[in-house]
């Protein structure tokens, strides 16, 4: 199920990994098994952590920050500032996240599940400004 990868009939893998997604540590995870991170894992952190998740995230990438992954962890770090700063301006965290952040995390999914092409980093991060901007927008009213 998550990350393409079967639970072949054991609910507590399933389970575990269900609790990962909701606390935003799924790509933690895969990173810590030295598996793949797909896209909407990175963008799991923004979607489902709590605050002090988020500041811990925007200053613990460059500790782990090596090899392909090191670009992601660094774009997710920097999101996660964007995300911070945006919830203190429009609103609260969860609002932003439950509003802009799991939509994006969510067309990810989809887009895995129909084998599109996974996005770059670049690609990614515009897709997140995006959303926070157009919340921003929405919450102000505009």
């Amino acid at each position: 199920m998550f990350g393409r990868r079967a639970h072949r009939g054991n609910p507590e893998e399933l389970v575990a990994d269900a609790e990962l997604v909701l606390a935003g540590r799924y790509a933690d995870h895969l990173l810590e098994h030295r598996r793949p991170v797909p896209a909407w894992a990175w963008t799991n952190l923004l979607s489902h952590a709590c605050a002090e998740d988020l500041h811990h995230a925007r200053i613990a990438h460059m500790s782990r920050a090596v090899g392909p992954s090191a670009v992601w962890l660094s774009a997710r770090a920097y999101l996660a500032g964007e995300v911070l700063d945006a919830a203190a301006r429009h609103g609260s965290l969860d609002q932003l996240q439950a509003e802009a952040l799991v939509p994006v995390e969510l067309a990810l999914m989809t887009d895995a599940k129909a084998d599109h092409d996974e996005p770059a980093p670049s690609e990614w991060v515009s897709a997140v400004l995006s959303a926070l901007a157009k919340h921003r927008s929405t919450s102000n009213g505009v």
